[in-house]
């Protein structure tokens, strides 16, 4: 039997074992992810393309009692409020995602920044019940004026921390935590999960990407990673003729006499991921949204369109974290490279909100896009023009509850607005939107999850 892309596969998986801190203990698992129009899941499956999904907890959970858990959790109907993380990695230039194009602020802009200004006639009005005539959206940002003009989306165009140090490393680790802790033992919805989750069902927290995000570090309740490999596929000759025989085959290593402990862990894994993928393939198929709102062909359009599935088939999932493949850090080229990614991203980000409305999930649903950091005010020369590192990054929320509209203050672009290092000023703490979210959207106390929660007035994001 061939494993294509093995080597892949190992290298990674061993990197996340080595990733083992306290008593977060990573136990190799599988279910399927991802799927073309028209597929069933049990067909996906046996074309070969699986997925793997690993389980971060404080006890040992056995398959059975996985999947017990998760199926208790769909004989219920959901009702209750769930969280997606959508994380823009390198730190993304909220001044050319939202562009100020009046007055002072956008003679400021047009002046620092010759090489990748946008003149306010190419870039998208900001409509709807909230419109804004002193801002427009970049011209890749299609999606993004599609959800605001229905008055889906919240804005927040200046949020940080003080003071801000520009680390990538740092940034992103705070942001996670919940706290101003660059190597934190939990992340602020791995907290959450602690408080509220249940001891025996990792679906509730899923890190839709090959390692656990921060923000799902978790002490004592399990969540899990779910990550696609779409190159690897097992294939044998002479079986493809009866693929239902290679499934069952498979399927029963789980349950067979191994010859040692090795073998034994192996075909656990490898059986138990057939029987679960199995399992999930009985639940509801999912839909595609409306036309003219549909997903592209990318690995952040499966993963965000097999999370709109899960979500469906309610396994009890609360809180859910996704990275954007393309990084953000645009030191040149970055005209042409955001526009790429904000077209993609805003695009996506509308399909899925389609979706979510399309399966009755509107009303439960909020997204939250964030990025470590912002970017400089002033631009550079460096091949056609970027930005080096800034603070005061933009932050969207995004959903059929979100207060559409400005929801923060936006501190200015002249120079008596800046910082002392020439970057925009940071009227928002990133921990404002955490307590507003965990208290007026998951109905839940931030003061359990966020350290000295009181000190960060929440932000006005829920309607």
């Amino acid at each position: 039997m061939n494993h294509c892309g093995c080597n892949d596969w190992q290298s990674t998986h061993r990197r996340s074992m080595l990733r083992r801190q306290g008593q977060v203990v990573p136990i190799p698992r599988a279910v399927l992810e991802g799927e073309s129009a028209g597929m069933c899941r049990r067909d996906f499956l046996r074309n070969g393309a699986v997925a793997f999904l690993t389980v971060y907890g404080a006890s040992m959970l056995d398959w059975g009692h996985i999947w017990e858990a998760a199926s208790a959790q769909a004989a219920t109907p959901g009702t209750d409020p769930i969280i997606v993380s959508v994380f823009l990695d390198g730190g993304n230039d909220g001044l050319n995602t939202l562009i100020p194009i009046t007055g002072s602020d956008y003679a400021a802009y047009a002046s620092k920044r010759p090489h990748i200004g946008l003149a306010p006639a190419n870039c998208l009005p900001l409509g709807g019940a909230a419109a804004n005539p002193d801002w427009a959206w970049n011209p890749a940002a299609t999606g993004f004026q599609h959800l605001y003009d229905a008055g889906k989306i919240a804005v927040i165009p200046s949020v940080d921390y003080m003071p801000p140090d520009l680390s990538h490393f740092h940034s992103r680790a705070f942001w996670q935590a919940g706290e101003l802790d660059p190597n934190p033992a939990t992340g602020w919805l791995g907290r959450w999960v602690d408080q509220n989750g249940a001891a025996d069902n990792p679906l509730q927290a899923v890190s839709a990407g090959w390692s656990l995000d921060g923000s799902l570090k978790s002490a004592t309740n399990p969540v899990a990673v779910l990550s696609s490999v779409e190159d690897a596929q097992f294939t044998m000759n002479n079986v493809w003729s009866d693929p239902q025989l290679m499934v069952d085959t498979l399927a029963g290593l789980s349950v067979r006499s191994a010859a040692n402990d090795a073998m034994s862990a192996a075909d656990n894994a490898v059986g138990g991921a057939v029987n679960v993928a199995s399992r999930l393939s009985a639940l509801t198929q999912p839909t595609l949204p409306p036309h003219g709102l549909g997903y592209g062909t990318t690995s952040f359009d499966q993963r965000m369109s097999n999370l709109a599935w899960m979500l469906d088939s309610n396994l009890g999932m609360r809180v859910a974290c996704v990275s954007y493949d393309d990084g953000w850090d645009f030191h040149d080229s970055q005209v042409s490279r955001q526009a790429q990614n904000l077209s993609r991203l805003s695009t996506t980000l509308a399909a899925f909100q389609a979706d979510l409305e399309q399966r009755g999930l509107g009303d439960r649903v909020i997204t939250l896009v964030w990025s470590e950091f912002g970017r400089r005010v002033e631009d550079n020369d460096s091949g056609g023009g970027g930005t080096d590192h800034g603070a005061g990054g933009l932050a969207l929320v995004i959903g059929t509850h979100a207060k559409g509209g400005l929801a923060a203050e936006f501190p200015g672009i002249s120079d008596a607005d800046l910082d002392q290092w020439g970057n925009l000023k940071v009227p928002t703490d990133y921990r404002q939107i955490y307590t507003n979210l965990l208290g007026d959207w998951m109905g839940t106390d931030p003061a359990a999850v966020i350290p000295d929660a009181s000190s960060y007035t929440p932000l006005d994001l829920v309607a």
